[in-house]
Order: C-alpha cells, then sequence, then structure tokens
C-alpha cells in the first residue's frame, strides 16, 4: 500500500492502522470537497497552508535525490498547522512530519520508535492527477530554519510528535525564574520536572508551575482538556498544553532608556534586577531632596486625578489652578458657587510650599524662578505609563492526571527586560500563610493578629513570613489572602445574607448548641436573635434583667442589643441573649420585645413570667430611658397582661408599664449635673421646663424613677437596682474579649465563642462547687463598692487640694514677677541717676579682700566702716546656723585692727551676726 522507503520510517504500521486516517476529518473534507463548487469565496486569503486533497504519490526517483537540507523544515522545528475551516465555520488546524529522504539507495534512513499518534501531513502540494499515480510531484521549498548550535550532534529527543530538542533536563523543582536557552550558542532544551515526591499540592502541574513563576506570562491558552495532546517524553500521557507570552513590562516614558535598550535576559540575573531598583529608590530619595521637586511631584499629581463634576453624565475637563487663600487649595477652572462642592477640591500639603505651586501653574509646569534644581528639572514632566512588550515565549505540558506530577516545560526567546522582583507570592508561600490564617482562626483575623501569632511563628520555623516568600511583605496581599480564608468559609458573605445561611448550617448541630434562632430582614426593620439555651433559661431565676443598646462592636450601622442578668446563685454576671438591629424605633423594638421572649420560651421550653401578673418570676425589666423602647416593652406587656391573675384591668399598656419598669437613674441626671455647671441658671431653668414638659406627657416615666409613683412593690423596689450598671459593664467586658468594628457575621461567630466559654464556666462551677469568685456577693460588693468611693472621694480631696495650692503658687509667682519688675525699674532708674555703670557682686565668686588705704581717702571713719567688707573673722554666725551668738566683747579676746584708725578708743560691738562701729 505504501512504498518501502516510507513504510520504513515506521509512521505507518499494522498496529497504528486505525490512526492513519483521522476519519471525522476525512469525512469533513470530503464535504468541503462536495460543497466547493458552489462555495462562497472566502473574504480573506487563508494564511496557513492548505489541506492536501489526499494522499499524494510517492516522488520519482529523481526527485528523492535531493539533499537533507532541502527539507523545508528540520526535524527539531515546531512545525506550523494547516487551516481547515471546521464543520461549524471556525478553522481546525492539522498537522504533519517531515519525511527526510535519502540522498541515495544505500543510506540509511533513521528508524523512529512507533508513535501511537495521529499522523497529518504538513507541506502543501498541488490537487494530483488520479489517472497517473507515478506523475511527479512538485513540492515548493519553504525557507529553512537556522538550526541550533549543536543540534547535529545530538540526538533529538520527542516531546511531542511535531517538537524534539537536543536536550531535556530534569529537574525536581519548579523555579521562580526559568533560564530561557540560547540558541545561537548552546543547544536547544526542555525541562522535565518532576514532583513526584511531593504530594502537598493538589493543583495541576501547569498551576503549580505558574504560580510559582515570577515572570507575566499571559495571553495565549491554557490548553484543552477534552483534546489533550500525547506528550512522548511523560511515557505518552495524555498532557494539556498551556502556550503563553511574556506581558512584557508597563513603564514609565520619562525612564532612562538605557536601563532597557537592547537588553536581552536569557538567565535570571539579580544584579540587573537591582540595578533598576537601585534607580527607582534614587529617584524616592531624589522627590524629598529639595522644596522645589517636592512641589514639582505634587504638581504632577494634582494632574494625574481628573475632576469629578459630571454634567449630564459627561466628567468635567477644568484644569486645575490655585486658588489663593488663607492655606490655598487646587480647585477646577470651572468652578462656580452654585456648585462648590462637585468641582476639583485638593488641598495643599503643609511640607508643599504654595508659591511653587503657584508658579508651576502659571507656567504650564515649568520653574521660571531661581530654584535648586537643575535644567533637565527646571520642567515638570508628567510621566505616562507606556508598555514594552515582551516576545519571550513558555510551553508547559500538563498531564490530564493530576496525580502524575510530572511535566514540561519549554521556552523560547530572551526576555527584552531584567527579572522582576519577587513580589508575586508563590503557591508555597500562599499556603504556609493559609496554614498560618487557618491555625490562628479567621473570626477576627487582620494580618496584625497573624503575623503576630504564636501559631503563625511555629509555622514559619521562627520566622517572619516575608522570609519565606518576599511577596508576603506586601500586607495588602496578606489582607487579600486572609479575605479569600473568610469567602471560603463564608461564600456568602459576612452581612445578613451569610448570616441567614450560617443559621442553616445550625440546625444540623444539636440543640443546646445553636445559636441563631431568629432573622428578619424586612426593610428598615432588620432583626437577628442569638442566644444559648443554657444561659437564657438562667432568667427564669433571677430577680430583674436590664436591656441596653451597644455600638462599637459591629460595623456600620448594625447595633447590638444586650440582655443582662446577675446570677445570685453563681454570683456572675451573665449576658443570655444578644439581638441585632439597624435601627432603634418603635417599629424595631415592637418585634424586638416579642422576639426575645418568645425565643426564650421556645430554646428553654418555658414562658418567661412576671411577678406583678403570674405572682413569680421578673421583679422589674430595666432600662436606660429610651421612648420606643419602653412603649414596645408596655405593647407586649399589656398582651400578656392576665386580668384574673393580676388584678389590673386597665388597657393602655403605658399605664400598665410601671407595674414592672425602671429607669436608669444615672442616665436620668448624668446630662442635668454636666449642663448645668456651664449653663447659666435662667437658661438652666428653662432647660429643665422643656425636659419636664416632655417627660409629663409620657404616664410611666416618673414612676420608673421614683418609688412613690412606682406600682412596683416597696421589697421589690430594693431588692432590684436602680441603674444599668451591669449592663454597662458587660460592654466592655464583651468588646474586650470578642474585638469592635468586627462584621456582622463576624460579631455573631465571636460572640458565640464567648457565650459558650461562659456556659462552661457556669457548668464547671455547678459540677466543682467552686466558684470563679467568692468573694462576690451582694454584702462583699456592697462593701468594695464603698471602699472605691471612699477612694475616690479621698483622691478627689486631694487633687482638689493640689489644685488650691497650684493657684496660689501660681499666684505667688505673679506676684513676685511683678516685685521683679518693680525691683529693676527702681534699680534701674537709681543707676542712671547715680550714674554708676557697674556694681560688685557678692557671693562665693566674688573675693573678699582687704581695703586699700586709698579707698578710704578723704573718707570719714563712719563711712569708712560701712563700706568695708567685714573680715571673716567677725563672721561668726548667720541665720542659718543652729544656734545664734551674742558675745560679750569684754569677755573675747581682743582683735588686732584690719585698716587704719586714730588714736582714740574707738572698737568694734559685736551683736549677734552685725557688726557696729563705735568711735
Amino acid at each position: 500500500m505504501f512504498p518501502a522507503q516510507l513504510v520504513s520510517l515506521g509512521y505507518y504500521t499494522a498496529q497504528n492502522a486505525e490512526e492513519w486516517i483521522d476519519l471525522p476529518k476525512f469525512m469533513r473534507w470530503l464535504g468541503h470537497q462536495a460543497q466547493k463548487a458552489v462555495a462562497t469565496p472566502p473574504t480573506s486569503p487563508m494564511k496557513r497552508i492548505p489541506v492536501p486533497r489526499g494522499l499524494p504519490p510517492m516522488p520519482a526517483a529523481d526527485t528523492m535525490s535531493q539533499q537533507p537540507s532541502s527539507s523545508p523544515y528540520p526535524l527539531s522545528s515546531p512545525l506550523p498547522l494547516p487551516m481547515l475551516p471546521s464543520g461549524s465555520g471556525g478553522i481546525s488546524s492539522i498537522s504533519s512530519s517531515p519525511i527526510r529522504v535519502p540522498d541515495s539507495e544505500q543510506e540509511e534512513f533513521p528508524v523512529f520508535p512507533t508513535v501511537p499518534n495521529k499522523r497529518k501531513r504538513k507541506e502543501s502540494t498541488p490537487e494530483p492527477d488520479t489517472s497517473d499515480s507515478d506523475s511527479e510531484v512538485v513540492v515548493k521549498k519553504k525557507a529553512k530554519r537556522r538550526a541550533p548550535k549543536g543540534t547535529a550532534d545530538h540526538k533529538l529527543q520527542a516531546i511531542t510528535r511535531q517538537l524534539r530538542v537536543p536536550e531535556i533536563r530534569d529537574v525536581d523543582k519548579v523555579f521562580a525564574c526559568w533560564t530561557v536557552p540560547q540558541t545561537d550558542i548552546e543547544i536547544d532544551f526542555a525541562y522535565r520536572v518532576d514532583l513526584t515526591n511531593d504530594e502537598s499540592n493538589a493543583l495541576s502541574m501547569a498551576a503549580i508551575i505558574k504560580s510559582q513563576d515570577q515572570d507575566a506570562w499571559g495571553g495565549g491558552s491554557a490548553g484543552s482538556t477534552k483534546k489533550p495532546t500525547k506528550v512522548l517524553a511523560l511515557d505518552g500521557v495524555p498532557c494539556q498544553v498551556a502556550k503563553h507570552d511574556c506581558q512584557g513590562v508597563y513603564v514609565c516614558d520619562q525612564l532612562d532608556q538605557d536601563l532597557l535598550h537592547g537588553h536581552e535576559r536569557y538567565e535570571p540575573d539579580d544584579d540587573e534586577m537591582r540595578e533598576l531598583f537601585d534607580a527607582e529608590r534614587t529617584v524616592n530619595l531624589r522627590e524629598t531632596s529639595s522644596m522645589a521637586i517636592r512641589a514639582a511631584a505634587f504638581y504632577a499629581e494634582i494632574h494625574n486625578k481628573p475632576c469629578p463634576h459630571l454634567n449630564d453624565g459627561v466628567f468635567c475637563t477644568g484644569l486645575p489652578p490655585n486658588f489663593d487663600g488663607k492655606s490655598g487649595f487646587i480647585g477646577c477652572e470651572n468652578y462656580s458657587p452654585d456648585q462648590p462642592r462637585t468641582h476639583r477640591f485638593i488641598t495643599i500639603n503643609r511640607d508643599v510650599k504654595e508659591d511653587l505651586i503657584r508658579e508651576l501653574l502659571s507656567n504650564n509646569g515649568r520653574f521660571v524662578s531661581d530654584v535648586n534644581v537643575d535644567s533637565e528639572s527646571a520642567i515638570c514632566a508628567r510621566g505616562k505609563i507606556v508598555h514594552r512588550p515582551c516576545g519571550a515565549n513558555i510551553q508547559i505540558f500538563s498531564p490530564i492526571d493530576h496525580d502524575d506530577r510530572r511535566g514540561i516545560v519549554y521556552l523560547t526567546g530572551p526576555h527584552n527586560h531584567p527579572k522582576f522582583p519577587s513580589t508575586k507570592v508563590s503557591r508555597d508561600g500562599k499556603d504556609a500563610y493559609r496554614r498560618a490564617v487557618d491555625a490562628a482562626g479567621v473570626s477576627g483575623l487582620t494580618v496584625l493578629k497573624c503575623d503576630s501569632a504564636a501559631s503563625t511563628s511555629k509555622i514559619f520555623n521562627g520566622h517572619i513570613p516575608a522570609e519565606l516568600d518576599p511577596g508576603l511583605a506586601n500586607s495588602r496581599i496578606k489582607r487579600g489572602l486572609i479575605a479569600k480564608v473568610k469567602r471560603n468559609e463564608n461564600p456568602h458573605g459576612m452581612g445578613i445574607e451569610g448570616v441567614i445561611f450560617r443559621q442553616k448550617r445550625m440546625q444540623s448541630l444539636p440543640r443546646e448548641k445553636q445559636y441563631i434562632w431568629r432573622v428578619t430582614s424586612e426593610y428598615r426593620e432588620e432583626l437577628i436573635i442569638t442566644m444559648l439555651p443554657y444561659l437564657a433559661n438562667l432568667i427564669h431565676r433571677v430577680k430583674v434583667s436590664l436591656h441596653d443598646n451597644t455600638y462599637a462592636r459591629v460595623h456600620g450601622e448594625w447595633k447590638e442589643w444586650e440582655v443582662v442578668i446577675w446570677d445570685d446563685r453563681c454570683n456572675i454576671r451573665v449576658t443570655i441573649g444578644r439581638i441585632y438591629s439597624k435601627h432603634e424605633t418603635y417599629e424595631v423594638f415592637k418585634k424586638m420585645w416579642p422576639g426575645l421572649f418568645e425565643t426564650i420560651a421556645r430554646v428553654t421550653g418555658s414562658e418567661v413570667k412576671f411577678k406583678f401578673i403570674d405572682g413569680q418570676g421578673l421583679k422589674a425589666i430595666l432600662v436606660d430611658g429610651n421612648k420606643p423602647q419602653a412603649n414596645a416593652l408596655g405593647d407586649y406587656i399589656g398582651s400578656r397582661n392576665r386580668p384574673h391573675l393580676s388584678g389590673i384591668h386597665e388597657k393602655n399598656p403605658k399605664l400598665i408599664l410601671p407595674n414592672v419598669l425602671r429607669t436608669c437613674d444615672i442616665h436620668v441626671n448624668r446630662k442635668f449635673t454636666s449642663i448645668a455647671s456651664i449653663v447659666p441658671d435662667e437658661p438652666m431653668s428653662r432647660i429643665r421646663g422643656y425636659w419636664i414638659a416632655d417627660k409629663d406627657s409620657i404616664p410611666w416615666f416618673f414612676p420608673s424613677i421614683n418609688e412613690f409613683l412606682s406600682k412596683i412593690p416597696e421589697e421589690d423596689w430594693y431588692l432590684t437596682p436602680g441603674d444599668t450598671n451591669l449592663n454597662e459593664s458587660a460592654h466592655p467586658y464583651t468588646n474586650q474579649h470578642t474585638g469592635t468594628n468586627l462584621a456582622l457575621l463576624e460579631a455573631i461567630d465571636r460572640a458565640y465563642d464567648m457565650d459558650l466559654q461562659v456556659e462552661a464556666k457556669i457548668r464547671t462551677m455547678e459540677q466543682s462547687c467552686v466558684l470563679v469568685n467568692h468573694h462576690n456577693t451582694k454584702p462583699q460588693r456592697d462593701r468594695k463598692n464603698a471602699s472605691r468611693r471612699t477612694s475616690h472621694y479621698h483622691k478627689a480631696l486631694e487633687r482638689t487640694e493640689a489644685r488650691f495650692e497650684l493657684e496660689n503658687l501660681d499666684d505667688s509667682i505673679q506676684e513676685s514677677a511683678a516685685k521683679m519688675k518693680e525691683l529693676r525699674e527702681r534699680r534701674k532708674a537709681l543707676k542712671e541717676a547715680s550714674g554708676i555703670k557697674k556694681t560688685k557682686r557678692s557671693g562665693e565668686k566674688a573675693k573678699e579682700t582687704l581695703p586699700d588705704a586709698e579707698e578710704f581717702a578723704g573718707l570719714s571713719d563712719a563711712e569708712n566702716i560701712q563700706s568695708s567688707p567685714v573680715h571673716p573673722a567677725l563672721r561668726l554666725c548667720n541665720d542659718a546656723s543652729p544656734v545664734r551668738a551674742n558675745l560679750d566683747v569684754e569677755l573675747e579676746p581682743g582683735l588686732e585692727p584690719l585698716f587704719p584708725h586714730s588714736e582714740g578708743n574707738s572698737y568694734l560691738e559685736l551683736s549677734g551676726d552685725l557688726v557696729d562701729y563705735i568711735p
């Protein structure tokens, strides 16, 4: 059937007879031939080689004497694929392998192993004349492709039936940057990656290879899994072939082009990367080197942000002028007082000199004054990001079976840019950080908490994450990894949709572990009720419940309503329920109160009882005075009233409410106390009048704060607290253990974990008979409160006394300063009047010497004595001495005269520390 020369090539054997022809494509070809006479000519010529219309006859003997170099394509070359219109109107490709014809009959044909792939011909030939099978076929020669150096010396190794390379290099790891074969000086090669011993990743080999690669591969195709390619270098396993091009780099058009001009990278070079990195750092340093360059950077920045004003859907095109003012700002030339907030408004930074910005705006980005910049920097260039394409290509052959941990990587063409820094987190880095996130727990997790967790240090062997993978130095990437883990655990988000999903998932838990019991998503009446059945059951043995909103724990408009009790049995404060809502309206509270008590009855099996109705149960409900909250409670209490049990036949719920409601005294007095200290008496009196008029219209308010107006029995009034301090103290406790500013679902999850711990604590106390704090009874708490109040009083008294003393000292300093000023003025006037320029200083530095006789010439003895210094021997004591001496001159030895004196009987009399001269 085939000539002997063709059979000897090994492509056509009895074992692969079923693959000699692609039957579906052959039938499609027959259909095309039948329609050729009426087919519409294509609008553009095909760029691929047309498909042969049949197997051509063997060339004549003289045509088979061609040189091997006359073959259209070398055996090691990837072959172009001829195109064929498919049945769906697209283009399908058919490939074939070249046939090398020997120079003579004596030359041996190379024998290739039998390849069980479908054989398709490559050469385009004229339509053969079927009437004469021996006619000569003239094949148009193709341009020869230059063979890589050393190809002739190496036996080609087949990757696929179409692709062969002289060398396949085996590696057991994935590189972050692959070496590209430099075919003009070395042989072509491909990589065979074998990760059989690495079972840590279940991804495809293509995904693993691309995740580790730091080059910007993109475009092309990820390959087909439905039509895989058999890879001979991987024992003929079907593979998905991914083909990608390097996406190049995006650079500023002001970049020094010498850094990239003519660049070719075959091997990763860290020095080239660092050179570009250092150049960027130099620019950063220069931006802060002078105030002119800083002003130029700010000028460029304000031009990068367009004016946000919209006019009929079209953005404003106004340029940014400078509006002079006290501090100045950057506006828009189309600014109008009618629309002051819609146009551009950019404040000028404090570290930018406004005069330089005004100069740049007035001169189209040019410095005209003598500023500290060179001639090239005198013009503020506005750089643009431009794309620099790269011609490098990569092919990745990845087995369809992900359990096969092998792959082929083949690269062609050098990169025209340096190696990228490792800003892309590798697969190993992502996996390690995800393990750290799982170990730390995603609930309320942040980058700071994850990085500082002890489990993270253990996972990274005592190092920071960036030491394992430089890409993990970027906090934004780590936030993205944490967010992805959170999304995987909460696919419906962290809002109310996620809460509904979590509620459904919790229904599979035992009833005592369920937490989310009701979710209402009606507009402006959203409500979420959460509680643990064990903790909710505690309400049946307490005297009072306290209710108050807290705002810091949940992010956004959601608020948390805590229901708190004091358990006298275990001496512990417990939050038995948490209700989340967006609004504090009467409509919301009207659903909140019934929702709370009905949910407690549902999860505990017992209805909450009130003493004034049922004779047992809650003696009081304590709130903070919120009017919608109390009115809604009145409606619920009115619906629960049983006149035959309570003896209350009142129909108005606001008049029934004083039987159970108490308002926090501290909330009532807090503002009045602070306002009264700063507001004059007359306005304060009017404020009190307005407040009283408003509260007087509420039937339940004054009874809720005054025991004589309240309908609560006297004993129950004194057995229930008059403030919501228990509730207020529960807020910071919850915030401390769960965090603040949390997403809704995250806040619920963390509160759930904390409530589980509280439940376990109470159960442990009941089982072990050991209380968490056995010094927490009512008398002990009162004693501690009294002690704290006394301590606060003494500290306040000390502060008050210290403040008075400081004020007195300040007054003394001011008086002393005024006295000092007066003395200086007197001293100055005396010096001007006497003409004395300089006075002698007294003290340790001014040594006391005996006066000379010339100093006293023309002076009387009395004047001499008064103006002469006292001999040290006469200074017996001073005011600081422990004992003041009164010396008797007659008992003391005589003193030698200190200076010339007359022969009279003059002498010095010592009295205390005074020296008197007696002539």
